[in-house]
């Protein structure tokens, strides 16, 4: 929510949308750089690094596969966000 208000108050305020195109831009090269470095191979987990945290968790939250939701292998944070989101919305 911060992020949203944060570029809506800097375009009030008279800043250039050059300026936030720019920073979108540099802030989606860094999460696709970020991801990229922390793939590895799930079937040999020796191969992880400080890095693959962060790429299972954006995997886990993206993943729309039932047969998961129901077995209970995503991560908690994930499901409690279904649970908020299914009960009453965002």
């Amino acid at each position: 929510m911060i992020i949203p208000i944060l570029f809506m108050m800097f375009f009030i305020a008279g800043g250039g949308l050059k300026y936030i195109l720019t920073l979108f831009v540099m802030a989606l090269c860094l999460l696709t750089g970020v991801y990229q470095l922390g793939k590895y191979d799930k079937s040999h987990p020796e191969t992880r690094t400080k890095l693959s945290y962060i790429t299972d968790r954006f995997d886990n939250f993206l993943t729309d596969e039932k047969e998961q939701i129901a077995q209970k292998t995503i991560n908690y944070q994930t499901e409690q966000a279904l649970i908020a989101i299914g009960s009453g919305g965002f």
